[in-house]
């Protein structure tokens, strides 16, 4: 369903729910973005469109399901800023952990030839919230939750994506560096190269991130 079909009817209406509930929509900013990618933002059979709010042509989606063509960066940033209030919030050990993806929730995308992936959550995904270093990526630092609540060891894994290190990964509660890779691997592409793990005590992850108060 295409944007105009959303705002029909809702002049009056400064904002918008879509579908996906976690994406809300400041009519009156799409507006005038939808004026900038209007032409063209489709090219049929090839996956390509152009993304509503920033105008980047790309084959990446962030959310199937929500009808509202966004690039996976505007897409997750739509989820940040109008959802953090719905999103659950655990305290691992200290660690602020909002979960983005829960158990059984699914993330769809596309690669750059245009093959259509999808992922199944079998553990908790988020980032933490209250640390002072980023992920290496100029974002929050992305974690799983494993099944172990006290677990004493963080595994960092160095994610690796098109041979060039990308961003960190911590696998939080899980029992053996096995158990986490393990987890790592069945949610990501297992053609790219896993990256370097390096493990840390809870008390040294803590150090290495600068966590604040909760």
């Amino acid at each position: 369903m295409l944007l105009t079909d959303f705002l029909k009817g809702m002049k009056n209406s400064r904002y918008l729910l879509t579908r996906d509930a976690s994406i809300t929509i400041d009519v009156t900013k799409w507006q005038k973005q939808m004026e900038r990618v209007k032409a063209n933002r489709f090219v049929k059979g090839s996956g390509v469109y152009n993304c509503l709010a920033c105008g980047k042509a790309t084959r990446e989606t962030g959310s199937e399901e929500s009808k509202v063509e966004l690039c996976r960066q505007c897409y997750e940033e739509n989820i940040k800023q109008n959802s953090k209030d719905s999103q659950p919030e655990i305290d691992f050990q200290g660690l602020k952990v909002v979960i983005e993806n829960e158990v059984g929730s699914i993330r769809k995308g596309a690669k750059e030839d245009g093959t259509k992936w999808q992922t199944k959550f079998i553990y908790p995904y988020g980032y933490i919230a209250n640390a002072i270093k980023d992920g290496d990526d100029g974002e929050e630092i992305d974690c799983y939750v494993g099944p172990n609540p006290n677990a004493g060891i963080v595994y960092i894994i160095h994610q690796i994506y098109n041979e060039d290190y990308d961003e960190l990964k911590c696998m939080l509660g899980f029992n053996s560096e096995e158990e986490a890779k393990e987890a790592y691997i069945y949610h990501y592409d297992i053609s790219q190269p896993l990256g370097v793990i390096i493990e840390m005590t809870m008390n040294d992850f803590k150090s290495f991130i600068g966590v604040q108060e909760v």
